[in-house]
């Protein structure tokens, strides 16, 4: 049985009024190689607008959900076998100002198979992170295959072979490849012309190194209110899209947004029709000897003709 919903309050420190969505994610232990989807439950005001979402590695069925005060994401951690740590972020655009955004850290759990030499016909044991696997019995050559779930940031494994009463203790290194996860998002999409903003996060939001930061199509600044890796992005002018890619250390992130064209100018009203002045004959003398005189009064679209007796 998977284990109840896990509710984190990592929440990224982005100034703004609205609040952060509240975040939670099943199942809590997630293994590479067996689950292969992860659901993502996103708790946000009734009237907000779409969540949207990012992560650092695995994908998003649907980064955008829209609708009620509870919505549900589905994410596919990536297709590698070695532990790492996903971190995903969920926010909603806000008309003024960054948006708060809820970052969580999904540790990914490896697994692999650590060869032991030891005493043959030995019970071996490996503890990892406070948990045993095994026991196997060595072969007659000394030999034992263990299967073992490396969760991240675990660098080393204790070896527990046991053979009548004497038992062994040694320490083993686990090769795990490094891993820096980062993730980086842009805000509102689309970017107006006037700009919008770029978050990052990752493992450790306190570490004070530096971004580096290439943006394609726009600016970037710090924020002004200084809040940490939080950056004012302005589209050059006639620019379609942004996007910015940021490094720090040997992580890498990269996020792209359209950039919403202002609306056309409004038509102009039709022109109005000359005004066309029209002599009114009154009726002379000789007019009347020559025959009826006549005038005509012009209204919009109908024309009366008088006859002067």
């Amino acid at each position: 049985m998977r284990p109840a919903l896990l509710l984190l309050a990592l929440v990224f420190p982005l100034a703004t009024l609205a609040a952060s969505p509240e975040v939670s994610f099943s199942p809590t232990r997630v293994v590479l190689g067996e689950d292969h989807l992860v659901e993502v439950e996103v708790r946000v005001a009734s009237d907000a607008g779409p969540v949207r979402a990012a992560a650092s590695s695995g994908t998003f069925a649907e980064p955008v959900v829209e609708g009620g005060p509870k919505r549900t994401f589905r994410w596919s951690p990536p297709d590698v076998r070695y532990p790492l740590a996903a971190i995903l972020v969920f926010w909603v655009d806000t008309p003024q100002g960054p948006p708060e955004a809820t970052v969580i850290r999904v540790p990914l759990v490896g697994r692999t198979t650590l060869p032991i030499t030891t005493d043959r016909g030995a019970s071996v044991e490996i503890e990892i992170a406070g948990r045993l696997f095994g026991p196997i019995q060595a072969d007659r050559r000394g030999k034992a295959r263990i299967p073992v779930e490396v969760p991240p940031g675990e660098k080393e494994a204790r070896v527990l072979a046991t053979r009548g009463k004497l038992k062994t203790t040694r320490t083993v290194p686990l090769d795990v490849p490094p891993h820096w996860p980062l993730v980086a998002w842009l805000s509102p999409q689309p970017m107006p012309p006037e700009g919008g903003w770029l978050g990052v996060a990752g493992v450790d939001s306190t570490d004070t190194s530096p971004l580096e930061l290439k943006p394609q199509g726009a600016t970037v600044e710090p924020a002004p209110h200084g809040a940490p890796w939080v950056y004012r992005v302005t589209p050059l002018p006639g620019a379609e899209t942004v996007s910015v890619a940021v490094r720090r250390h040997k992580a890498q992130a990269q996020a792209q947004v359209q950039v919403g064209q202002p609306p056309p100018p409004p038509e102009p009203p039709p022109r109005a029709a000359p005004f066309t002045s029209v002599s009114m004959d009154t009726g002379t003398p000789s007019a009347r000897r020559n025959g009826p005189a006549r005038s005509t009064f012009l209204q919009p679209g109908l024309a009366v003709e008088v006859m002067n007796p």
